[in-house]
């Protein structure tokens, strides 16, 4: 079987923060603007309230997937444990609204880690982006990230992130938009939220000479080595300190990330130019809060191509326990179509915990276990037939609902339910619409607001839902 390179799996977010990042030791520098590291020391996080289970059949199904190879392992991923992987997972059910219960086993793991994945108190300025992340899958599960318990004491995760904050607002010795952009979502769900520092510092990392083609994008400082992982996740830790979606380092930033989408494939690639489920996943993420409706949903369709499903197995080396996984790419889902996903599973799993963000939407900074139904999705391909796929876009005026469904019913038509987004629910558009499918297209003439369409379950077929789309007038 033909092995994904290593070097392919670099827009991974364990890979980022395995990166090498040399030893310092940087005081706290408490200057106009910005919070005392005691400021939230007493608090582990700041209160988060989940939107509930995913109406994504596909997101579901990778939930159902990655919390069975959870449950597999001993509630961890990888042997040795792959804490960073782990840590991944934690994210990946917390955005799919299932499985609290194994979020509560797998924290629990990750809460008695001692120092075998952040290390020594000593080295915490060397390990604050292993520490902010572990910190953050803490606040995500609801536990308390100012008392980890280790042998030398229990230690305050969220004080030894702002510890190794320099003057200047950047943490430790790192350059990398990507990694002090994590540490910033964490300290964002903290009482003392992120230092103003800190936010203009990620802020001066952005291109902005506006004849370089990465203009708008964040990478290692400046136009170079821009990225499309480290773009997306600045994205969402500016939207996580309160930077307005309308904000030159945001909007520019999303304008660099849907320039650099494939629109054939709806697929994101990599530094390396590779499309994949993993850039694909946090891009996905951090343009559908920024109303990127087209992007995101073009992102989605490129990460459930890549999905293990029921209709995947006739003629493959698949099998009924791999449904929901995603492969990495392209490349991967051939192999192991030929051959079985057999001992490429890490990669898979390590592509399937960061695509499914680009499924749900949530950003990592609202992320909670809170509201999360405690089981896992049911699983298997007996559970009657394959849901059928709802799109839904504006017409080119933006004042009416274009839905389609596919595939064609072989007998009667698919009953569509429109609904519209309001403050605090999904509300039905009546009365019910029904179309063939196919290539009918089903119209409807609507006000300004948010809508979706739903395909009610019928004669075996299992529901389905369509993106967000906004209509204007």
């Amino acid at each position: 079987m033909c092995a994904l390179p290593i070097a392919h799996q670099k827009g991974t977010i364990l890979r980022r923060l395995i990166a090498v990042i040399p030893a310092a030791a940087f005081a706290l520098s408490v200057s106009s603007g910005s919070l005392p590291a005691a400021a939230d020391s007493s608090a582990a996080t700041v209160a988060r309230a989940a939107a509930g289970p995913t109406q994504s059949v596909a997101a579901r199904a990778a939930a159902a997937w990655i919390g069975h190879q959870l449950a597999a392992g001993g509630d961890v991923l990888g042997s040795p444990t792959d804490w960073g992987m782990t840590q991944d997972a934690v994210f990946a059910l917390a955005a799919t609204g299932y499985g609290g219960d194994q979020i509560a086993k797998t924290s629990g793991r990750i809460f008695s880690s001692g120092t075998e994945y952040i290390g020594t108190s000593k080295q915490a300025s060397k390990n604050w982006a292993r520490i902010a992340k572990t910190a953050l899958a803490l606040q995500v599960a609801a536990r308390d990230a100012t008392a980890f318990p280790t042998s030398e004491g229990a230690r305050d995760l969220l004080q030894e992130v702002r510890a190794a904050r320099n003057p200047d607002g950047s943490f430790g010795t790192s350059d990398f938009a990507f990694v002090h952009s994590l540490a910033v979502i964490t300290l964002a769900r903290t009482p003392g939220g992120v230092p103003a520092e800190s936010v203009r510092w990620l802020q001066n990392q952005q291109c902005t000479t506006a004849a370089s083609p990465d203009f708008g994008g964040y990478g290692t400082g400046g136009c170079t080595a821009v990225d499309g992982d480290a773009t997306a996740l600045t994205i969402q830790a500016l939207r996580a300190a309160g930077v307005s979606s309308e904000d030159a380092s945001v909007a520019d930033a999303a304008t660099w990330l849907t320039k650099h989408q494939n629109k054939a494939s709806g697929g994101f690639p990599s530094s390396s130019g590779a499309l994949n489920t993993n850039t694909t996943g946090l891009a996905g993420q951090a343009l559908r809060e920024l109303g990127r409706t087209s992007a995101t949903a073009a992102g989605a369709r490129f990460i459930e191509g890549l999905q293990v499903q029921c209709t995947s197995l006739k003629g493959s080396a698949f099998t009924a326990a791999d449904v929901g996984a995603i492969a990495f790419d392209r490349t991967a889902w051939a192999d192991s179509r030929a051959y079985g996903i057999g001992t490429t599973s890490g990669q898979w799993l390590r592509a399937s915990t960061q695509a499914v963000l680009g499924l749900t939407g949530s950003r990592l900074d609202q992320l909670s276990v809170t509201g999360a139904r405690a089981s896992l999705p049911k699983t298997g391909c007996s559970a009657g037939k394959p849901a059928p796929r709802v799109t839904a876009s504006a017409t080119a005026n933006k004042s009416k609902l274009a839905v389609k469904v596919t595939p064609k019913r072989p007998t009667g038509k698919w009953t569509v339910r429109v609904q519209k987004k309001t403050r605090s629910a999904w509300q039905t558009v009546k009365p019910d619409y029904r179309v063939k499918g196919g290539s009918a297209v089903l119209t409807v003439n609507l006000p300004k607001g948010q809508y979706r369409a739903k395909v009610l379950a019928k004669n075996g077929y299992r529901p389905a839902i369509s993106q967000t789309v906004r209509l204007a007038r």
